[in-house]
């Protein structure tokens, strides 16, 4: 069997001329309307040449399935990939499949294969072939255009697509039934419940100020003085006594000094007189005001002011921004870049920040290789540890990369054991689903404790979330942009408290939506997107394109996700709708 999760697979067995491709061609619509994305394989001995029109894989292709793969003893149709004799090119197909994650698979051909647990026989009994069944323990099913005698399986009538389509729907959704041991949970409740756990890190360590981006505060940051440390002027001009100037606010003044940022006027201001002032000079003795240059005209060291000047005006008073002994930073707090600047002005060279939360992360999957390896048909390259791996160095979080685990529950054994020991956090992508490799949530519950592994959300419904002793533990979903997904909804805010931010949310604001997104109640779901601003300038969003939990350059491309609630029936282009930008920390 394939050591990968795949969605619904349904075999379509039947002998050469006896209309499978006129019914699926009927079926497949029907089926498209109900909100499903179908994919064909199709097996084929010949040479091909793709989508030429009135063959078959045209016709499914026209009737709206995506994709279409023909699967050869020589190559794959989409990608063109080179299939040796020892290769299996169904196997290959539904890797390639398992990353697009569609709805329904359907199957021609490939009759004795052992993938493929279920299938629908289609029979015309003029054209004088046998049935398959019962000699097929397969066949679930038969779509003829005349009832076999004593078949005690559902027999479809051949030439009635949507009695078809509507058993196919229905032995998807008993598929589901089957492999779904109880109900969705929501995804507000799944976050509640980990954040309950969450335990933040109370060790503490001094840094020096440039080494402090991105950390947490660990205490309040209070300035040793008052800053700014004196009166200064906020303007280029003059510096005066207010009650020197004329009721009507005018006056003369005479200059007698300057003062310069780092160079102070150290002299006495008599009555009458002013100093000129730089931006940033402390304030003269005696002055208590500014008065803009280019509200004054000099006449030698005779300077006269335009009315308009306020007592105290354009001074900037020492302690203003922060005073001596005050709080201008909080515990909890991540240090930002005008954070470092704030505590560089108090002259605080190093300070105190909470230790890095520690993450032990690692991919899962016979299937899976690093990038940078050689690689053979039927194997893919691991992005999910490097996406995962750029999301938590985003967070600040201390990453140690335990690469690709084998699908072999005794190294599972002994790579969770030995991260529980030293990390705060396991990640894993791969292994969480219902598959007979699905290894993860077996060894977890062996070893730990499972909590849930099944969420109203799309992408990322099956995800294992637990602990293994003083560890919680992430069991991602194996899809690239479902794995992504399930980090940013529910490992990030857990990481971000555990890490001493107490009450972070990624922020979320309201646009217009310029795209039509269908969508069925039922799962939250979270459509990528990229948001712009329209004629009038208003924030408007967009989805980047096809949507499928395979489709990791749709992520690339996106800078936001567009939140659909659970309970939404979709969205029509102008409606209103939830975004959240990627990359909020």
């Amino acid at each position: 069997m394939l050591n990968i999760p795949l969605p619904p697979l349904l075999g379509i067995a039947a002998q050469s001329g006896v209309g499978k491709t006129s019914l699926l061609a009927g079926v497949i619509p029907l089926l498209k309307a109900e909100g499903l994305r179908v994919a064909v394989v199709k097996h084929t001995h010949h040479d091909f040449e793709l989508d030429q029109p009135g063959k078959d894989s045209h016709r499914l292709r026209q009737a709206g399935a995506e994709p279409v793969i023909l699967a050869g003893d020589s190559r794959l149709s989409t990608p063109d990939v080179a299939v040796s004799e020892e290769d299996d090119p169904l196997r290959i197909a539904l890797t390639q499949l398992a990353l697009d994650a569609p709805d329904l698979i359907l199957v021609e051909g490939f009759r004795d294969h052992p993938d493929i647990a279920a299938r629908l026989e289609v029979h015309r009994a003029a054209a004088g072939k046998a049935l398959r069944y019962p000699n097929d323990p397969s066949i679930i099913a038969i779509a003829a255009d005349r009832e076999p005698d004593g078949a005690p399986i559902p027999v479809l009538e051949l030439n009635d697509p949507a009695a078809v389509a509507g058993f196919i729907l229905e032995w998807r959704s008993a598929q589901w039934s089957f492999q779904d041991d109880g109900p969705l949970l929501d995804l507000d409740a799944a976050r509640d419940h980990i954040l309950e756990l969450v335990r933040p890190v109370t060790r503490a360590e001094s840094l020096p100020l440039c080494e402090a981006l991105g950390r947490v505060l660990a205490d309040d940051a209070r300035s040793p003085i008052d800053v700014p440390t004196a009166d200064n002027s906020a303007m280029d001009g003059f510096a005066f006594r207010f009650d020197d100037l004329n009721p009507d606010g005018g006056g003369v003044l005479q200059e007698v000094g300057t003062a310069v940022a780092g160079h102070p006027f150290t002299g006495t201001t008599p009555a009458g007189g002013c100093v000129r002032i730089m931006t940033g000079a402390a304030m003269p003795a005696d002055c208590d005001s500014v008065v803009p240059v280019e509200n004054t005209r000099r006449d030698g060291m005779t300077i006269h002011i335009q009315p308009g000047p306020r007592r105290g005006g354009h001074v900037r008073r020492a302690g203003e921004d922060i005073a001596q002994g005050a709080a201008a930073l909080h515990q909890g707090e991540r240090i930002g870049p005008a954070g470092l600047g704030v505590l560089a002005s108090m002259g605080l060279a190093r300070i105190s920040v909470l230790r890095r939360v520690r993450v032990a992360l690692f991919s899962t999957g016979d299937e899976l290789r690093s990038a940078g390896q050689p690689i053979e048909p039927g194997l893919i390259y691991d992005s999910n540890r490097y996406a995962l791996m750029g999301l938590l160095q985003q967070l600040g979080a201390e990453v140690g990369d335990l690469g690709i685990l084998p699908d072999d529950e005794e190294t599972l054994r002994l790579a969770l054991r030995g991260a529980s020991e030293n990390a705060d956090v396991i990640i894993t992508s791969g292994g969480v689903s219902i598959g007979d490799m699905d290894l993860v949530k077996t060894v977890l519950k062996e070893l730990g404790q499972l909590d849930f592994w099944k969420l109203a959300i799309k992408p990322g419904k099956p995800l294992a979330f637990g602990r293994l002793g003083d560890a919680l533990l992430f069991g991602l979903p194996g899809n690239p942009v479902a794995a992504m997904v399930t980090f940013l909804q529910l490992a990030r805010p857990a990481l971000m408290r555990m890490a001493g931010v107490p009450n972070w949310r990624a922020p979320r604001y309201r646009m217009r939506c310029l795209s039509d997104i269908a969508k069925k109640p039922g799962r939250a779901e979270f459509i990528r997107g990229y948001y712009q601003r329209d004629a009038i300038g208003n924030l408007t969003v967009s989805k980047t394109g096809p949507q499928g939990s395979g489709l990791l350059t749709s992520m690339a491309r996106a800078d936001c996700l567009i939140t659909l609630p659970r309970a939404s029936a979709g969205v029509r282009a102008g409606d209103w709708v939830e975004v959240e930008p990627l990359g909020a920390t």
